[in-house]
């Protein structure tokens, strides 16, 4: 159920999610189970205009300068950022 509504929650704020392969929505779809809609879209807009762009390497690189990647530990966040740059979970 959770997972339903982080996947609407995706669809109703980004008119360029069903658009993604299905790597790169279950990426969006977890970043907003995790840390939800209000903070991944405050605390991540260039990463999410990259990934609108689908300019993945940016995307990756964004991903990766904050603090996001040191709260969930570096082999989880170079998981995520594998997902979004190459589209294919590791």
């Amino acid at each position: 159920n959770d997972l339903d509504i982080a996947t609407a929650e995706a669809r109703s704020n980004f008119d360029w999610f069903d658009g993604l392969d299905p790597v790169r929505q279950d990426f969006i779809v977890m970043m907003i189970f995790n840390i939800g809609i209000s903070t991944l879209k405050r605390a991540n807009p260039k990463m999410l205009a990259a990934i609108e762009a689908h300019d993945w390497l940016k995307a990756g690189a964004e991903l990766m300068d904050g603090d996001w990647h040191n709260d969930v530990g570096q082999t989880r966040a170079n998981a995520m950022r594998m997902a979004i740059e190459l589209g294919q979970w590791p």
